[in-house]
């Protein structure tokens, strides 16, 4: 690893670098001056028995440089002398950044193919299979093999911060059930109405009942993958295609939200999910079965109420009520613990949605109009949860010292954007700020 930073002084840079040598001095093993062509730099090799990196420092023209290896900073002092092609002029790195806007205040790229070629060279010497190869039974080896380049940028907005990024695919290079699994269609807008306002986070994928399938199909392309998944199977008496996948016939979203009863005492927090499906018969037959595996092993259901409507309640074999569920006519609800799944019931919509949440109508502005996953954290009402967290003797402290960084921060979000067919998939990531001022 290599870190660059532009140098206005180089006076002040060096007398920086000379404070890290002398403080790292004091720790562990002391820096020694070496050159390399006409360049002076100070090395310090690992400390004994530790994992810690060597650390080379040094400027080279007008920028401090920081490397964890040699050669690294070596090939930093060719560039600096003109020799080797500039990343600039690599065919991948310009198609990528083609692809972003021009004006930015932070840029990134990934070389996908080197990244996986230092891998199987590290692999070779470490004994650490390859990149590929452990993920090779998932769709996401096959895309990370296919993968030409990717980038992010970045630019300042009125509202807050919006960082643009991209990945090239080879979409030649990836089996049908993989390309299928890219061009996921477009979430829907009916999942958002019965997701509450108040949330503390919430992520909305779409057809998850597919992309389960589609996933599972691509993994049992390794025989012993399908091996794996019919003992599983056999073992828990479930077939997940009949029992579960099949009536999944829609969006789901996972919410986090505060509750009073929580599992955990000291964490006021619960998750639901709400599957949408057009088959609740079906639903309501596999969840019995999954009813009947539980009970064998101590977890009693019964059935309740909450909030004026059924469900059905896991007890644990200490009397805990753990969880609950209930099936509606266009949805399945779940939630942990029970009072979770009352403010996402799949029978009733709340009474404000989450598109009345100022805060996520900001962010929503800035992500693309049509997007096949998207997560969204209201930070404001984290901010707040951490705040009651903390022990009253340690409150002030935090309210005069940490909230007031935190403050400006009202939500963060992120989506991908629905392009079916196309080699370059696009998201953004949104952080919206609100300064003091306003």
């Amino acid at each position: 690893m290599v870190l660059l930073v532009a140098s206005r002084d180089l006076n002040a840079s060096n007398r920086f670098l000379e404070r890290l040598r002398e403080q790292a001095g004091e720790e562990g093993p002391p820096f020694e001056e070496r050159t390399y062509g006409q360049t002076r730099y100070w090395f310090r090799p690992p400390k004994p028995g530790t994992q810690e990196p060597p650390v080379v420092l040094t400027t080279v023209r007008d920028f401090v440089v920081i490397a964890t290896q040699e050669k690294a900073f070596q090939a930093v002092v060719d560039r600096a002398d003109g020799k080797g092609e500039p990343l600039s002029r690599s065919p991948r790195f310009q198609r990528v950044m083609g692809e972003l806007p021009k004006q930015a205040v932070l840029l990134g790229y990934m070389d996908y193919p080197s990244i996986l070629a230092y891998r199987r060279t590290l692999a070779q010497t470490s004994g650490v299979p390859p990149f590929e190869e452990l993920l090779e039974a998932w769709p996401s080896g096959q895309i990370a093999q296919a993968t030409e380049g990717g980038g992010f940028s970045g630019e300042l907005l009125p509202e807050g911060i919006r960082v643009q990024y991209v990945t090239i695919i080879q979409r030649e290079k990836l089996s049908p059930e993989v390309r299928e699994m890219l061009d996921a269609p477009a979430i829907s807008e009916r999942m958002l109405a019965r997701v509450p306002e108040d949330v503390l986070f919430v992520l909305q994928t779409p057809q998850i009942g597919k992309a389960i399938r589609q996933t599972l199909n691509a993994m049992r392309a390794n025989p012993d993958v399908e091996r794996q998944l019919e003992d599983m199977q056999s073992a828990l008496g479930i077939d997940l295609e009949e029992d579960f996948l099949s009536w999944m016939t829609g969006d789901l979203a996972l919410m986090l939200h505060r509750v009073s009863t929580p599992v955990i005492p000291e964490l006021p927090v619960g998750f639901s999910t709400l599957i949408e499906t057009d088959r609740p018969e079906e639903a309501r037959a596999g969840l019995e079965r999954l009813e009947r595996f539980l009970q064998i092993s101590g977890v009693t259901v019964e059935e309740m109420e909450i909030s004026g409507r059924p469900v059905r309640v896991l007890i644990d074999p200490s009397g805990t009520q753990v969880a609950a569920y209930a099936v509606g006519p266009e949805a399945v609800g779940i939630g942990f613990p029970p009072e979770a799944l009352a403010k996402a019931h799949p029978e009733r919509s709340p009474e404000r949605a989450i598109q009345r949440n100022p805060r996520f109508q900001q962010v929503l502005r800035h992500l693309p109009g049509r997007s096949n996953g998207l997560v969204f954290v209201d930070t404001q009402r984290f901010w707040d949860l951490i705040e009651d967290l903390i022990p009253p003797s340690q409150r002030e402290g935090f309210e005069q010292d940490v909230r007031p960084f935190l403050e400006p921060i009202k939500g963060i979000g992120s989506a991908s954007e629905a392009s079916p067919g196309s080699t370059v998939q696009r998201g953004v990531f949104f952080i919206y700020i609100v300064p003091e001022s306003q």
